[in-house]
């Protein structure tokens, strides 16, 4: 995941977006961006 897309990924976090980080995580496959989301989410029971 490039920063831009880390930095991206925050702020649909940021402004209550989640099912969006979902989304770019699906599209992207890999497991560390998946793990990266559940980190992000996790506090709101998003994964």
């Amino acid at each position: 995941m490039t920063d831009h897309n880390i930095a991206h990924a925050l702020r649909q976090v940021a402004v209550g977006q989640e099912d969006k980080v979902a989304l770019v995580a699906r599209e992207a496959g890999t497991w560390q961006e998946w793990r990266f989301c559940d980190l992000l989410a996790g506090s709101e029971g998003f994964a």
